[in-house]
């Protein structure tokens, strides 16, 4: 059984977006995670787009602004916590 090429486009985009947390072993599960859900949601824009359903569309942008908004509180509150 192989997997499609979407998939391994979209698991290679996880992969590097939350390759960040080579700088800080903490961001892999943490900034890592947060971009990384934005990043395959825009990619599922891109991939799709063909196939997209009105509910998909709102879907991945849901996961984009879910995303940017987790990686975006926890980026604010890492540098916070340094530059105490």
């Amino acid at each position: 059984m192989t997997f499609p090429t979407a998939i391994w486009l979209l698991f290679a985009a996880a992969m590097v977006i939350s390759s960040i947390g080579f700088y800080k072993y903490v961001w892999f599960i943490s900034l890592g995670y947060g971009f990384s859900i934005a990043g395959i949601g825009l990619l599922m824009l891109f991939l799709f787009r063909e196939s997209l359903s009105i509910g998909t569309i709102l879907a991945c942008i849901l996961f984009f602004v879910y995303g940017c908004r987790l990686g975006g509180f926890l980026l604010v509150r890492e540098l916070k916590s340094t530059s105490l």
